[in-house]
């Protein structure tokens, strides 16, 4: 028997059973690591996939920042995370334009950076609606209420970013 090492069972993501005549082939259908990591593509579940690894990596610094600044010199917690969700929304958009999104719906880079902002800005707004109500009313850690809208505002963004900015052209 024929052991798989660990690499080659990490590359194998999923393999599609039974393609019948009229459908795509199992090379075009299969979701590889090449398809989720490394090619440009519209497929929402790549996309989801990739825009959940980069809201880690921009949550974490958000998060890190909403700590230093909270913890270690003393700031409101809303205020600090003001500050972190800047940090986060920067590396978000960079990493999501690059890596993320394949298709672009508009032309310029400004507007369409506007409207990125604006979409966080209101997902911002969320976060900190949710972060007064979990440590206000609810009487939560700050950091518990911002892993509750993590989850939330990762919805939002996620949804409105792709219908509103990213969305592949119908041409």
């Amino acid at each position: 028997m024929v052991k798989y090492s660990v690499i080659a069972q990490l590359l194998w993501v999923v393999k599609p059973v039974n393609c019948t005549q009229g459908t795509k082939t199992n090379k075009e259908s299969a979701i590889t690591f090449s398809s989720i990591f490394l090619e440009r593509t519209d497929s929402i579940i790549a996309q989801i996939i990739r825009f959940g690894m980069v809201g880690a990596v921009s949550t974490t610094a958000d998060a890190s920042l909403l700590f230093i600044l909270t913890h270690y010199l003393g700031l409101s917690y809303l205020i600090s995370a003001a500050f972190g969700f800047t940090l986060g929304i920067i590396i978000c958009y960079v990493i999501s334009i690059n890596w993320v999104f394949a298709s672009r719906s508009l032309g310029s880079r400004h507007v369409e950076f506007i409207a990125f902002f604006v979409i966080g800005i209101i997902g911002f707004a969320l976060t900190e609606l949710i972060l007064y109500t979990s440590v206000e009313a609810l009487h939560l850690h700050y950091m518990v209420g911002k892993a509750i809208a993590v989850v939330l505002v990762f919805a939002w963004n996620y949804g409105a970013r792709r219908v509103l900015l990213f969305r592949k052209s119908e041409n």
